[in-house]
């Protein structure tokens, strides 16, 4: 119970935090379109914010992870949660490169941003300056590989066999965390059958594979 409170309060950092940065972007903002746009994304942050709020209640009603299925367009999808990323990305000073392909899966939404959020966010946290974050996506008959790849400080093969472990952070970062999200993202991927595969070379970056197919009804 306590690991899965604490998953739920990590899941809370990432909507909370484009809140922020968007809200400080927002008060040195005058032009009327980039507004309405920067209040687009925080209603997106605030929904996560809802959707992580609604499957706390349900897992403590019924002491289960709710799994609630949709037809998802992923490219829409993705192409939101890169934007809404970028101005995390620019206070590190790192680039957020899209390169996604029209795509429509049957899969729990809300899950499947939650991991791609995650990983987004481990790669610009973990990146270096003047780095880049690459979100691929290739995609068809109800199949979908949606590939992180990032220009960060990399892992080596041991941190690669505890890479998932709740709780676990590498000591070669002062990058502050929980460690918690990768295990999220197994988590989730276990939970709706996605493939999930991680390479890593120390110096070089991380690449993170998300293969995604519909899930049957």
């Amino acid at each position: 119970m306590a690991d899965t409170v604490s998953s739920y309060i990590h899941e809370l950092n990432n909507p909370l935090s484009n809140i922020y940065m968007l809200s400080q972007v927002m008060e040195a903002e005058n032009d009327i379109t980039s507004m309405k746009q920067y209040i687009s994304l925080l209603k997106q942050s605030v929904q996560q914010l809802k959707d992580i709020q609604a499957d706390y209640n349900e897992y403590r009603k019924t002491g289960k992870n709710p799994i609630k299925l949709s037809s998802v367009n992923l490219s829409a999808m993705l192409s939101s949660i890169v934007d809404e990323y970028r101005f995390m990305a620019a206070t590190k000073n790192v680039r957020i490169i899209p390169s996604i392909r029209p795509c429509k899966i049957f899969t729990d939404g809300a899950k499947l941003k939650q991991a791609v959020s995650n990983i987004i966010s481990n790669s610009i946290k973990y990146n270096v300056n003047k780095g880049t974050v690459c979100v691929c996506c290739v995609g068809s008959a109800g199949k979908a590989e949606i590939k992180i790849i990032d220009t960060g400080i990399g892992m080596d093969s041991d941190e690669l066999k505890q890479i998932g472990t709740p709780f676990y952070r590498s000591k070669k970062t002062e990058v502050t965390g929980t460690g918690l999200g990768f295990s999220l993202v197994k988590k989730i991927a276990d939970n709706l059958g996605w493939g999930l595969s991680v390479t890593s070379e120390v110096g070089v970056g991380t690449t993170v594979t998300l293969s995604v197919q519909s899930v049957a009804t």
